[in-house]
């Protein structure tokens, strides 16, 4: 995971972003990553790659499950 999404994934956990800035962000990645395969700027595999760190952070947007108590 690059360091920017790094960075976005930590913002968000602390509150410093919404949930819908985050999924906007991923979104114009998504869309700038495809833009990036048209171009001929990366090759199939580094798409792959990149898409799935992608997805990864879309499906997971929290970070790991915190401890929290049963009511």
């Amino acid at each position: 995971m690059s360091e920017e999404h790094k960075t976005l994934e930590r913002m968000l956990a602390q509150g410093k972003v919404s949930l819908h800035e985050f999924e906007m962000r991923l979104t114009l990645d998504f869309e700038e990553l495809g833009q990036q395969l048209m171009n001929g700027e990366i090759t199939p595999d580094e798409h792959v790659e990149k898409y799935n760190e992608l997805v990864k952070m879309e499906r997971n947007p929290f970070g790991p499950p915190q401890k929290h108590e049963h009511i």
